[in-house]
C-alpha cells in the first residue's frame, strides 16, 4: 500500500511516499508532519530519512512492514506536475486527460484530506460522480497553491 511519488507544485517539487487511498477504509496518510506532506529532492535523501532514527520516520515505518528499498520509481503515472498539466488542459487535448485528470484529482483529494483542505474539494466537486474531479482551468488554479502550501521541502527545511 506504499507508493512513491514525485509532485511539483509551485516552486516545489520532489518524492514522497503515500499510504493508503482514498477509497480505502483507514484512508490515506502522506509523509510528512501534522497537515503538511515532506517532499525530498532525491530518492538517496528520502531513503535516509525513513531509516534514521527521526521519530517521525520511525512513526511513518509503524503505519506497516509491507515496503522495502529500493521502492519502485515513480513511472510517469506517478508524478503530479503542474506545469505540464496546465499546458495539457489549457491546449484541451483530451486525447487521455481524463484519466490523467482523474488521477490528479485523486491526489489532490488526497493530499486536501491529509492537510485538512476542505476548500480544495469543494474546488474539486465539479464533475458528477464517486471521485471529485475538476476539468477547470480556473479552479486549477485555485487547488495548487492551497496544495503548495501544505508542503515543506525537507531538505530545504533540514538546512
Amino acid at each position: 500500500m506504499y507508493r512513491l511519488l514525485w509532485l511539483r507544485l509551485g516552486d516545489k517539487s520532489g518524492y514522497t511516499m503515500r499510504f493508503g487511498s482514498i477509497n480505502a477504509s483507514y484512508g490515506v496518510a502522506f509523509l510528512g508532519g501534522e497537515k503538511q506532506v515532506w517532499l525530498f529532492r532525491d530518492i538517496e535523501l528520502l531513503r535516509s530519512f525513513t531509516a534514521s532514527d527521526v521519530p517521525l520516520a520511525q512513526q511513518w515505518r509503524s503505519l506497516g512492514q509491507r515496503w522495502h528499498w529500493p521502492l519502485p520509481l515513480p513511472t510517469d503515472a506517478d508524478r503530479f506536475d503542474h506545469h505540464d498539466f496546465h499546458v495539457t488542459l489549457r491546449q484541451n487535448r483530451f486525447g487521455d486527460l481524463g484519466a490523467r485528470i482523474g488521477w490528479c484529482s485523486e491526489i489532490a483529494a488526497e493530499f486536501a484530506l491529509h492537510c485538512e483542505l476542505p476548500e480544495v474539494l469543494d474546488l474539486l466537486d465539479e464533475v458528477p460522480g464517486p471521485k471529485p474531479t475538476t476539468f477547470s482551468v480556473h479552479r486549477w488554479r485555485q487547488i495548487i497553491p492551497l496544495l503548495a502550501s501544505c508542503v515543506l521541502v525537507w531538505d530545504e527545511h533540514a538546512r
